[in-house]
């Protein structure tokens, strides 16, 4: 509600008085807006871009008083638009100011990055998570330090990701070796003259095998649930070790 009669600016005027002075271009009026709501204004801009609060409480107050006519009257408190005017205003300035700051020391350190790991998007992307550690620890705020922090953690970062290529790649180099030799005899060899043994094998004696070597169940329990003698369950266990030696004498390049 628009109030016509405006009352006297005094530090007790209600909200909505000031509002009114405000949009009367009362200079009283917004110097009692700004004593009554700056320390809550600051103190949530601390929280959003504290290298930046008290520069930004200025446009907070200016845009208030720019901007009066835009207040929802009785829809929402005086203090609940200053703080979403904050808010705006101080994601906005954070965002700016670290995308200015990245496009800056992009330029500086993408060179030494490539240099140090040989690879574009791996340069790129440590670039772009030192940067994000250094805003969150305001780092990229005070230009003295930020280029010394910012190189340390790329060596860092840098030197990790060369030590985990390193390992991933005697990981892939025993892998290799483990899938084409066994023993040093041919996979492809040693898969052959497994299958034939396999197709060579009566069923009763298959299942002995299979109860032994891939189960890994006890040879008692096996000769018992199969109604055998121990010793027939060795002779069947001894047989398939022979003709694997036998293949791992003869098959080897």
């Amino acid at each position: 509600m628009t109030i016509t009669n405006l009352p006297a600016i005094t530090p007790s005027i209600t909200d909505a008085g000031l509002v009114e002075a405000i949009r009367q271009k009362k200079a009283e009026g917004m110097s009692i807006l700004y004593d009554r709501y700056n320390v809550a204004v600051y103190q949530m801009l601390r929280q959003v871009c504290p290298a930046y609060a008290q520069d930004i409480l200025q446009e907070v107050f200016l845009h208030a008083w720019r901007c009066i006519n835009d207040y929802p009257s009785g829809r929402r408190s005086l203090l609940s638009w200053l703080l979403t005017i904050a808010l705006d205003l101080g994601q906005e300035k954070d965002k700016d100011t670290y995308l200015n700051a990245c496009t800056y020391y992009s330029k500086i350190f993408y060179p030494r990055a490539y240099d140090i790991l040989k690879n574009s998007k791996a340069a790129q992307e440590i670039l772009q998570e030192i940067m994000l550690e250094a805003w969150d620890t305001l780092a990229l705020h005070n230009s003295s330090n930020a280029s010394s922090l910012l190189f340390k953690g790329l060596k860092d970062k840098a030197r990790r990701w060369l030590e985990d290529k390193e390992r991933e790649k005697i990981v892939n180099t025993s892998q290799e070796v483990a899938v084409t030799h066994i023993a040093g005899v041919p996979v492809d060899a040693m898969r052959q003259s497994l299958q034939a043994i396999v197709q060579a094998l009566s069923p009763d004696a298959l299942d002995v095998i299979t109860a032994v070597f891939i189960e890994s169940l006890p040879v008692d329990k096996v000769a018992r649930d199969r109604n055998i003698t121990t010793g027939e369950v060795f002779q069947y266990t001894v047989s398939v070790c022979k003709l694997l030696s036998k293949i791992l004498n003869t098959e080897k390049p």
